[in-house]
């Protein structure tokens, strides 16, 4: 037998057919078993001499195979197809991704966005927790698909303004938010739209709703409070939102009575409210319970926590649950007094972010001062020096160089601008009155023609100086000067909204009775700060002024003042040395 060769008798073995009938089981020896049934290889010597190796198949595994049972093959068949079909979906879904991740979309543009940079050329600012990535498009938000489409399809809305760019991801991750920025911003969606979100998402409980609301805003006059609930009663009841979110205005000059009858028809889920009637209706006479709030909005806050309005806002505030809510505060202006008001408001251990929209830059005096006081650089600034005698005059002479242009004139006091209204109207030129002294009614027809363009002259005191939302604006004249700076800001504030420009006209008596020349500085640095023209009598004025409370900056040491987180900065790091008193022992 030559080598390699397999002897005969196991060869025969291996070569015996599946189908062979069977033989009495013999005993085998340990390795010539293991040769019968495990040996899958048959060596063979061809004619060349040269060894090769055969495949064959297992004998024990082909006769497993022709017994087994037909329901298992089944069951394997089955499972074999689950797997073909679960690998193509995987695949499938490989595909989407791919095309998703290929498709020129907002994301792409995103995925490519420099977000400092974009603060930086946007002037915008947030100060005390991490910038996000700012919300350039609606799908950007956060929000639920509905609501998302619904902005989009909305006349008018194109993408988010800058505020609802930053404060919205700021707001939707659950941050107290105090946001600054320029009339006509859309601050009032800013603050909406993330309640409703959150809600329709399941983030804020719901309840029954009764007369306990969820979101509970507060603003400084009637005219406002009245126009954001019209804004979260159309999106609250609009098709894209699944929930129910019932609004009820809780203003005075309303009886009591028909606030209550409302809020116990349709329940009140958002709460929109002057302070002093609100404050009323809850401890007084128990209608609304403000126990289960979640969202606490203070419009125009700068004048919610002026000394007028400070003590019902923190009584409010006590009314709200501190631990379950987030407090947001919106304005256009910031003084620096305001600050340490604000932050008595919020959460004890939350973080608060501070938005600022159009900070002007480090250089810039009003950025120095601390109070964040910029004028909206879409509107031209026209201030005349005059005498209280010359008013009238000039007054005519901007009316009949205007005529059919919509145009509203601010005075101080509700006398003052009561007459002007008869005066007006005797001169023929047609204007209707808003005052503290008319009569809820006349207040809100008045607005309503004048929003419809059935009277183009509204003459009105500051009332109407904060967050009358009427984009069409052409003028604004300040008969008389406003009793702050800030005032100022926002009665030029009612021009120039929803990116158009504006015209601000304002009749600037130093000699008046309310000492309107201790403004000369500040006015003189807005004007600056906007780029718009001052005029030389103005610089006459302010330098013959002493103003105890102008605040002084060196070119080389900097500021001659320091603000009021500046200086508790500098307290945290004060080191303080103690010595034990020797005359004790």
């Amino acid at each position: 037998m030559s080598v390699g060769e397999v002897p005969t008798k196991k060869r025969q073995q291996l070569d015996e057919p599946i189908d062979a009938p069977k033989k009495k089981k013999q005993k085998k020896s340990k390795s010539e078993n293991a040769d019968v049934t495990t040996s899958k290889e048959e060596v063979v010597v061809d004619n060349s001499g040269e060894k090769k190796k055969k495949k064959k198949k297992d004998k024990k595994t082909e006769e497993e195979v022709s017994t087994t049972a037909p329901e298992t093959v089944a069951e394997e068949e089955g499972e074999k197809k689950k797997k073909k079909k679960k690998n193509k979906n995987v695949e499938e879904e490989k595909e989407k991704v791919a095309e998703v991740a290929t498709a020129p979309v907002t994301e792409n543009k995103l995925a490519k966005l420099d977000s400092k940079k974009w603060y930086a050329d946007n002037n915008c600012v947030i100060e005390d927790v991490p910038c996000p990535r700012p919300c350039l498009e609606f799908e950007e938000a956060g929000f639920p698909e509905a609501l998302v489409q619904y902005l989009k399809n909305k006349p008018g809305f194109v993408k988010p303004s800058l505020i609802q760019s930053t404060s919205w991801p700021v707001m939707m991750k659950g941050n107290d938010v105090f946001g600054i920025a320029k009339t006509g911003s859309g601050k009032t969606l800013a603050f909406t739209l993330p309640f409703i979100a959150k809600s329709e998402m399941g983030i804020f409980k719901t309840h029954k709703v009764g007369n306990q609301p969820r979101m509970v805003c507060v603003a400084p006059t009637k005219e406002l409070a009245m126009q954001i609930a019209e804004v979260t009663e159309e999106f609250g009841n609009s098709k894209c939102v699944k929930g129910n979110y019932p609004t009820v205005c809780v203003i005075g000059g309303v009886p009591k009575g028909e606030q209550a009858r409302k809020i116990r028809a349709t329940g009140c889920d958002i709460c929109v409210a002057t302070p002093g009637r609100l404050l009323d209706v809850v401890e007084n006479d128990g209608i609304l319970d403000l126990s289960k709030t979640q969202w606490l909005v203070l419009d125009e806050a700068d004048r919610m926590l002026d000394m007028g309005f400070i003590d019902n806002m923190r009584s409010l505030a006590r009314l709200c649950p501190e631990n379950q809510r987030q407090t947001l505060l919106f304005s256009a202006t910031w003084p620096m007094e305001v600050n340490r008001l604000a932050r008595s408001l919020i959460k004890k251990d939350g973080v608060v972010a501070t938005i600022t929209c159009g900070k002007k830059g480090a250089n810039d005096s009003v950025e120095n001062d601390g109070d964040k006081l910029s004028l909206n650089d879409a509107i031209t600034q026209d201030v005349k020096v005059v005498t209280r005698n010359q008013k009238w005059d000039l007054l005519m002479e901007q009316l009949n160089k205007n005529r059919g242009k919509k145009i509203i004139i601010f005075g101080l006091f509700k006398k003052e601008v009561a007459n002007l209204e008869n005066w007006l109207n005797q001169s023929g030129h047609k204007c209707v009155a808003l005052q503290g002294d008319m009569v809820q009614a006349k207040r809100t027809q008045a607005i309503q023609d004048y929003k419809a363009n059935k009277v183009r002259l509204l003459v009105a005191t500051d009332v109407a100086g904060r967050g009358l939302d009427i984009p069409d604006i052409d003028i604004v004249i300040n008969h008389t000067f406003p009793l702050t700076i800030e005032d100022f800001v926002h009665r030029c504030g009612r021009t120039g909204r929803a990116g158009k420009k504006g015209h601000a006209v304002t009749f600037y008596n130093p000699d008046g009775d309310m000492e309107e020349k201790k403004h000369c500085w500040d006015l003189m640095r807005l004007l600056q700060d906007a780029k718009q023209p001052v005029p030389e009598a103005l610089r006459v004025v302010e330098s013959n002024t002493f103003t105890a409370t102008k605040k002084k900056a060196h070119s080389i040491y900097g500021n001659h003042f320091k603000s009021e987180e500046e200086m508790a900065k500098l307290q945290s790091k004060k080191v303080v040395m103690t010595f034990e008193d020797s005359d004790s022992d």
